[in-house]
């Protein structure tokens, strides 16, 4: 019976562990405007809010805190020099080389919702633990500007939210297994 219970025990607290997880959030895209001259302009794309889709599937709207563009090293736009338009910030005609975007989103006041077609293992509550804007494997997001058209998506830092009642069933799985534990030594 014992080992029934903490057999159960074990499955619900696998089951119901949070792990973090990258989830995109946008793109980060360098157009070139002469071609073989690497003179061109960079976007940064926002894919969150309510028009999201199975690719980018948070739902609530995040605003970018900080969004500078680097080029070895040195600052060359901040988001301030971004222009908007539409859902992407837009800089200005440079000449760059190899090129790393460093950002971070403002903290959102709670979870944020996740909902995709195509992954369903995302839908539901996430928890943002890291502001920090990153790349597929969570490093620096970094862009080659030798091509006409190079996009790199951009990243997050999440965790799904633990559901409060399975935190319940493991603290009452705990207390039967307690009991039963007692039990069988006041019979032995």
């Amino acid at each position: 019976m014992t080992r029934i219970v903490l057999a159960v025990a074990a499955v619900l607290l696998v089951a119901s562990s949070a792990r973090a997880e990258l989830i995109p959030i946008g793109q980060f895209q360098w157009f070139e405007l002469i071609p073989e001259e690497s003179f061109g302009q960079f976007s940064v794309i926002n894919q969150t809010g309510p028009d999201t889709t199975a690719d980018f599937p948070v739902t609530n709207l995040l605003t970018f805190a900080v969004l500078d563009i680097a080029d070895g090293g040195t600052v060359n736009l901040h988001i301030g020099d971004l222009v908007a338009n539409l859902n992407s910030l837009d800089g200005n005609a440079i000449r760059p080389s190899v090129t790393t975007l460093i950002g971070s989103i403002v903290a959102p006041g709670g979870p944020v919702t996740l909902f995709s077609n195509t992954h369903a293992a995302w839908n539901g509550l996430w928890n943002i633990i890291s502001l920090q804007l990153v790349d597929k494997n969570g490093g620096v997001l970094t862009l080659p500007t030798a091509d006409i058209l190079e996009t790199e998506l951009i990243y997050i830092n999440a965790e799904r939210v633990v559901p409060e009642p399975v935190t319940m069933s493991l603290l009452g799985l705990g207390v039967a297994g307690i009991l039963v534990r007692r039990r069988m030594t006041a019979r032995s």
